[in-house]
């Protein structure tokens, strides 16, 4: 007699055994500082921001350029599902720590380097190919400073009130791109307006103690412009922080070398 196999049974694919790579780890630009425990956005075992970020499949790959996916957020939602399980809530990351994840990711997958099409401002210059190291654009990457946390995020506004300010999610980041596509040259004074007020709104963290984001919308519709002004330029600086994207490369028409900046574009960036 045979044995009755379990039809539940798990069978592993022996051809899975050699294939199976290695990952790596990576610190977060953002130190995980925005990122406390009870938020969930990041596993419990993970420490100052230390994340492992595994390689891509092809799977993975043909997420990342399908412009629906893209473009609604899921892109980043499935592939960091599969390739970095620390992270638990992908739309909530930082933006920025988004952008550093898709480099690292680049690099575990496709290796350290990234060939580059470029066209210098030279008389008669063509389009050519260069190369950039992806290890430059980690080393590059630029850290919160834990000391400046409340210097940084914080602005004294003129007339004596707080805002707390914090770095744009990918969440939100992706709400202002879509907004920004849906926007057209015959939009109202009036929309134009609401849609400034609600994306300054996504960085506010709280005004005055006040987190409501319908009550800080209305009150950003009444202050003045100088105002306004004060907390768009706090806003900047809350931007000084994460992944560079520029690269030095020699022009192959007239020699020069100059320093280009490189545009995170998973259409292109994952191939």
């Amino acid at each position: 007699m045979f044995p009755i196999l379990n039809r539940c049974m798990t069978i592993t694919n022996p051809l899975l055994l050699s294939i199976r790579m290695p990952g790596e780890t990576f610190r977060l630009p953002s130190g995980g500082l925005f990122y406390p425990p009870e938020s969930g956005i990041l596993a419990p075992t993970v420490t100052d921001g230390e994340i492992m970020i595994f390689p891509m499949t092809a799977l993975d790959e043909i997420a990342m350029k399908t412009p629906d996916l893209l473009f609604s957020g899921k892109a980043v939602e499935q592939v960091f599902g599969r390739c970095v399980p620390d992270v638990l809530k992908p739309n909530e990351l930082l933006a920025k720590d988004v952008d550093f994840i898709l480099i690292a990711l680049r690099k575990v997958s496709y290796g350290l380097e990234i060939e580059l099409q470029y066209k210098h401002t030279c008389e008669n210059a063509k389009v050519h190919s260069y190369i950039a190291s992806i290890d430059n654009f980690i080393r590059m990457s630029k850290r919160i400073d834990p000391s400046r946390l409340v210097s940084d995020f914080s602005v004294d506004l003129i007339n004596g009130q707080k805002a707390k300010l914090s770095p744009l999610n990918y969440k939100n980041f992706v709400e202002i791109m879509q907004a920004s596509e849906q926007s057209s040259d015959n939009d109202t004074p009036e929309k134009i307006a609401a849609g400034l007020y609600k994306s300054i709104s996504k960085i506010i963290l709280s005004i005055d103690g006040i987190e409501d984001k319908d009550m800080i919308i209305e009150w950003l519709s009444k202050i003045p412009p100088k105002m306004i002004t004060q907390i768009t330029s706090a806003i900047d600086k809350t931007t000084e922080w994460g992944p560079d994207f520029k690269t030095k490369i020699k022009c192959k028409d007239c020699g020069l070398e100059e320093s280009i900046s490189t545009p995170l574009n998973p259409l292109t960036f994952f191939t």
